[in-house]
């Protein structure tokens, strides 16, 4: 598929800040397009409508904006990918959410070498199947050779009817396919994608039927026991969570499409904080795009070092995690005029190499068919180590035998060194590591215990110190 390649850089104003948005790819038509997913200096994306068989396709394409590449194109057994990829060890893992037929095929999980090479499903979903999901509309996650992820529906509870929705698990092989957790009624319609953090899950539903039922926080065990509602939306406190929750230390952010202390005729959403144990619930920014009343917010929020970035079908944002220093930026005359930008997507901001990237469904370019924008505003500021070490993850922590060091995309990973201590100061594991997401086995350590991990970059600069338990 040919492409036209260029890059427009265009220095936009907003309300209290400045932001830089370069141009570096135009799609020829409108569809719609995932997250992108940022390895070495490729990104990764697909379109949900298009290609040789105008059902999708997956691209690659290097960060500078050059090589843009279609690596695969969808046909009727799996179609419409939806959420972004997932990349593991030159594997890439991502959902559609129709298959090879409209009762029989609720979509597919799928694997592709980053190669464009070794495309396999892995997963079909059927509908009403109590054992199964349907209708995926998010990303998986990972947990050594464990893929996590939710379907809008499917599951036991009222699987004549289509399903309530599931979380599942399932092998990187395709075998062992579980059903964690079928959804309830009145807690159904997860949208966004699963977080790891230890040895638990935590996500969103978004189920809006009333201002005491308006979407719900929980968190599960990763083998589906002890799952649990931590919070419970109430419209001005935020309503229908669409999007999936980051996490600092113990600490959970998201964003609600809509509610806030504006919540009755004005539709503008919340930005919320809670703890992993479901206390200290806080919204820390209630009033999104200020007197814009016309706005509401989508995807899920990004936190690079401190600071939090989101959007809505009109501008992006930006604010502490403490809530101060709320910036949003806009530009003039969005919409279908060469050049502009409208973020509205079912996807987020992607994080690498120290910029944000984006795409949007509609309009701008030169052919009105939308975007992949490059984002880099002023309150971006990662370039210590400190910075770095905040958005490096450790997990599962504890753990029985391995540990995955997850960069989270945010860096460009090339021969960094990981060195693990005992608390006497003894080296006893040091290995090289050239991706963003590696698992390394502690079978050499010296048994139980908390021992310290140490990161070093290319430079043999340290970037992060964090402690482990092997338990």
């Amino acid at each position: 598929m040919r492409k036209t390649l260029f890059s427009i850089v265009l220095i936009l104003l907003g309300v209290s800040g400045k932001a830089q948005f370069t141009n570096l790819h135009n799609f020829p038509t409108a569809g719609g397009y995932s997250s992108l997913t940022y390895v070495n200096g490729v990104l990764y994306g697909t379109v949900n409508s298009g290609g040789t068989n105008n059902v999708g396709y997956i691209y690659s394409m290097n960060s500078n904006g050059t090589s843009f590449t279609v690596l695969y194109n969808f046909v009727g057994d799996a179609s419409f990918p939806c959420g972004s990829l997932l990349y593991d060890n030159g594997t890439l893992y991502g959902m559609t959410s129709q298959g090879d037929g409209v009762n029989t095929g609720g979509g597919t999980i799928y694997k592709l070498n980053i190669d464009g090479s070794g495309y396999a499903i892995l997963h079909s979903f059927t509908y009403q199947n109590p054992n199964d999901g349907f209708s995926p509309q998010n990303s998986l996650i990972i947990l050594g050779n464990t893929l996590y992820g939710m379907t809008r529906k499917g599951g036991a509870v009222f699987p004549e009817i289509g399903g309530e929705g599931t979380i599942f698990k399932i092998n990187t092989d395709g075998s062992n396919f579980s059903i964690l957790h079928s959804f309830a009624y009145g807690e159904e319609n997860p949208y966004g994608s699963l977080l790891l953090s230890g040895n638990y899950l935590y996500g969103m539903t978004s189920t809006y039927s009333s201002n005491t039922n308006a979407g719900k926080i929980f968190k599960i065990n990763v083998d589906g026991t002890g799952y649990v509602i931590l919070y419970n939306f109430n419209g001005a406190d935020g309503a229908k969570p669409n999007g999936s929750l980051v996490i600092s230390g113990n600490t959970l952010y998201g964003m609600t499409a809509l509610g806030g202390n504006t919540f009755t005729g004005i539709r503008k959403g919340n930005v919320f904080k809670i703890n992993t144990d479901g206390s200290g619930f806080q919204s820390i920014y209630n009033d999104l795009n200020g007197s814009t009343n016309y706005t509401w917010s989508y995807g899920s929020l990004v936190l690079v070092g401190n600071v939090l970035f989101g959007k809505s079908n009109v501008n992006l944002y930006s604010l502490n995690t403490d809530g101060s220093n709320y910036q949003w930026y806009n530009w003039g005359g969005y919409g279908s005029t060469t050049g502009s930008f409208d973020p509205m997507e079912n996807g987020n901001l992607t994080f690498g190499g120290g910029v944000l990237y984006g795409v949007n469904n509609r309009f701008g370019g030169d052919s009105g068919g939308g975007v992949i924008y490059k984002f880099a505003p002023s309150t971006l500021g990662v370039d210590s180590n400190n910075s770095i070490e905040n958005l490096i993850e450790i997990y599962p922590n504890p753990t029985n035998d391995n540990i995955i060091i997850d960069f989270r995309s945010e860096v460009s990973i090339n021969n960094y060194n990981v060195k693990i201590y005992t608390m006497l100061g003894q080296e006893v594991l040091n290995s090289i590591i050239n991706q963003e997401q590696q698992s390394i086995s502690l079978n050499s350590l010296c048994g139980k215990g908390i021992y310290l991990v140490k990161i070093f970059n290319d430079s043999n600069s340290l970037i992060a110190s964090k402690k482990i338990m092997l338990k």
